[in-house]
């Protein structure tokens, strides 16, 4: 994975970005729909701070919901992750986490939440209004396949040649930009593979 994200992050050295978006996903927290979080992060480079000019943005626009679950980032890494790339490539730039809800899941309960197109529009109109230049990073993960995911069997040439397939089949649709076909692409076998 590492040769993966250096190999991306190259693109962005010596870009003149004023913030960063990173979206990841929520596996493992116990909000819904898309959850901010105002703290910055951390990694052995040290911290990138918060963009709190547009986390008080947001929350005018999406009120409380927006960050009430932040804690869900503590057990996420997806976010993390990139951190170091984004230190090493673009220096220190304000930054926003966003874990983003799974578009195939409907809502658990009845707390109020911010789903993605509420999300999407709220930023849309938050960028135009604080100007400077955003890269927004989807940090997310293909295929995830074998015993440990709930598969009967162990991985083979079979099934490793068969994810492969189904991910660059995935990867395609997502590259000509239609949300909507790649929706429809991940929902056709119930996201079998298990991406998120």
């Amino acid at each position: 994975a590492e040769r993966i994200y250096a190999s991306s992050w190259h693109a962005a050295i010596g870009l003149d970005i004023t913030r960063v978006i990173v979206l990841g996903t929520n596996q493992y927290g116990f909000g819904e729909g898309a959850i901010g979080c105002p703290w910055g992060f951390q990694s052995p480079i040290g911290p990138l701070l918060p963009d709190t000019e547009l986390c008080e943005v947001l929350n005018d626009q999406l009120g409380d919901a927006f960050f009430a679950d932040a804690l869900d980032h503590v057990a996420c890494a997806d976010i993390e992750m990139q951190v170091p790339f984004i230190q090493h490539t673009l220096g220190s730039p304000k930054i926003l986490g966003v874990l983003m809800p799974d578009p195939f899941d409907p809502p658990q309960d009845d707390e109020p939440s911010v789903n993605a197109d509420a999300f999407a529009a709220a930023l849309r109109t938050a960028l135009k209004t604080l100007g400077g230049r955003t890269l927004i990073v989807a940090s997310v993960d293909l295929s995830h396949i074998g015993p440990q995911f709930g598969e009967p069997r162990p991985i083979d040439e079979q099934r490793q040649f068969e994810a492969e397939r189904v991910d660059r089949e995935l990867l395609a649709s997502f590259s000509k930009g239609d949300a909507a076909g790649f929706c429809a692409a991940v929902k056709w076998n119930g996201n079998a593979n298990r991406w998120s």
